[in-house]
């Protein structure tokens, strides 16, 4: 009683109950693990680390745990908490070592984890995580989330995602068919977007273009583009499949009209019938209402045939009509100026050719330097009178 100090000399033991001391001082030795034994099987002390440090060594060959209270009898253990300003588990990535269980990191704290780090169990974060390297995970599920980059691999569900600088994805699915998906800014895809069903469209614009014309967009399904009544269509070129409608809802080819409410009128256009499964040799038809009003025939029209019958409906264009002139004129020409007939005009001495605009004939000059005078023929018809020198027979008066 009294004692303040108590020395024991080198690898001597102490026996007691109970001890109340300040502190115990165990010399350190390189050579040997002096320190507090438990049992013999546990132990608590000093040894010098790889990084040439002097660790606090816990040696247990079932684990340390730490306990705010403990009742041997039950045995009942209420955890307790370990402060440390760093935790190391030995191994690295390839190893089974590492942090079991809870990992509670306090409200205005921060978990900062420098290498790989793989959790097989769920992960619930209250606030905002930042990953600065590389996060890889089979399922996210999170309010929201902001990144630089993310690649997903398998499947992300998210109820709200906001990409600050890119998204790249493999399968993008959207499984909510009245959810829409919307994009502000420019939207690339290098590859195929593909749309199952018609409940499946692209809308660029306004909305409502889904169900109004009348507005400025872009409605695109698995089977229809649509364009608001202000839409401009621009390219080098435009197909459109061969068919005759049967009715304002007709598909069957062809150019047609819809309403501003798109109401589709599909037998008022242009169609392109006959011979639909050639390549060639089809006329082009105006219909209003299935009914036709005009027809580019494939054939060209010989419009001074007798017979017309059939192409009562066909449309007849001014180069047409020019080539229909012309041919006629040149009949006429021919009829009236045969081969061999003179010619005469007493103020223009240009060509006949260019007087009478007839190109395709030739023209020669008579008896230049000579005159026209009448002949007395030996046929009967050109017996003349001799005083008249006019044919027998004709009566002049």
């Amino acid at each position: 009683p009294g004692v303040t100090s108590l020395h024991t000399v080198p690898r001597s033991n102490i026996y007691s109950d109970t001890n109340y001391v300040s502190n115990i001082r165990i010399e350190y030795d390189e050579s040997l693990t002096n320190g507090v034994i438990l049992n013999n099987n546990n132990k608590v002390f000093a040894q010098r680390d790889l990084t040439e440090n002097i660790s606090t060594i816990i040696q247990s060959n079932t684990g340390v745990i730490i306990a705010s209270t403990y009742n041997p009898v039950g045995p009942s253990i209420n955890y307790g908490k370990i402060t440390a300003k760093t935790f190391t588990a030995v191994g690295n990535k390839d190893t089974d070592a590492g942090f079991y269980g809870n990992i509670i990191v306090p409200l205005n704290h921060r978990l900062t984890i420098n290498g790989t780090t793989e959790f097989n169990s769920d992960i619930l974060f209250n606030k905002p995580v930042t990953f600065t390297d590389k996060l890889t995970a089979n399922t996210i599920d999170a309010q929201v989330v902001n990144t630089n980059q993310l690649n997903v691999t398998d499947k992300a569900t998210y109820n709200n995602v906001e990409v600050l600088e890119e998204l790249r994805f493999n399968t993008l699915l959207q499984t909510n068919r009245v959810a829409n998906s919307e994009f502000e800014g420019t939207v690339q895809f290098n590859n195929n977007v593909t749309m199952p069903d018609s409940n499946n469209f692209i809308v660029l614009g306004n909305k409502e273009i889904e169900d109004n014309r009348k507005v400025t967009g872009l409605y695109l399904a698995s089977n229809e583009v649509r364009l608001g009544t202000n839409g401009i269509v621009s390219g080098g070129k435009y197909f459109a499949g061969k068919g005759t409608p049967s009715g304002n809802d007709d598909t069957t080819g062809g150019y047609s009209f819809a309403s501003t409410n798109g109401t589709p009128d599909g037998d008022t256009g242009l169609f392109c019938e006959e011979n639909i499964e050639e390549q060639n040799n089809s006329d082009l038809v105006f219909r209003v209402d299935g009914v036709e009003k005009g027809r580019f025939l494939k054939e060209t029209i010989d419009l001074s045939a007798m017979d017309l019958s059939g192409k009562e409906k066909a449309i007849v264009t001014l180069d047409m009509l020019l080539d229909q002139i012309n041919n006629i004129t040149r009949a006429t020409l021919e009829q009236v100026y045969p081969i061999g007939t003179i010619y005469e005009n007493s103020t223009d001495g240009r060509n006949p050719k260019i007087i009478l605009n007839w190109d395709n004939s030739v023209w020669r000059r008579y008896a230049p330097g000579r005159v026209i005078i009448s002949a007395e023929g030996s046929a009967f018809l050109e017996k003349a009178d001799s005083n008249l020198n006019k044919p027998l027979g004709l009566d002049l008066e």
